[in-house]
């Protein structure tokens, strides 16, 4: 997840520390921030566990926070932060890494805009997003 996220949503860490830009950037060392229902089902609620490593895809990550109960994005079991300082892989390559080859957005949508509105605008920005091909 993008280093913001928790103040783009309002909500901190339970436990520990949430993401930081620094955590972002190349060579930073692997940290991850736990998703409540995972913290009580695999590490039983123990709030010793910031700082110790887990592993994901074959590397070690330190855990840095657990998130609340309230904070359930995309129902992930923890989060790690995305780096965006970096060439993207080929679809191949994305695929035999097991790097992410999409995205999710989110928005915050004033009162009064239209759901097709939205959708447009999304619709636009995805457009733009896309290479030439």
């Amino acid at each position: 997840m993008t280093t913001n996220a928790m103040s783009f949503y309002g909500v901190p860490p339970l436990l520990g520390r949430g993401l930081t830009e620094e955590d972002a950037l190349p060579g930073s060392p692997p940290v991850a921030l736990l998703g409540y229902l995972y913290w009580k089902t695999q590490f039983h609620e123990d709030k010793s566990v910031i700082g110790q490593t887990m592993m994901v895809n074959k590397q070690a990550r330190t855990i840095i926070g657990v998130m609340p109960p309230r904070f359930y994005l995309f129902g992930a079991d923890f989060y790690a932060p995305i780096s965006w300082n970096y060439a993207e892989p080929s679809r191949q390559e994305a695929m035999a890494n097991g790097d992410p080859i999409y995205f999710y957005a989110t928005a915050m949508v004033k009162r009064g805009i239209t759901s097709q509105a939205v959708s447009d605008d999304m619709l636009s920005i995805a457009n733009g997003l896309v290479p030439p091909s």
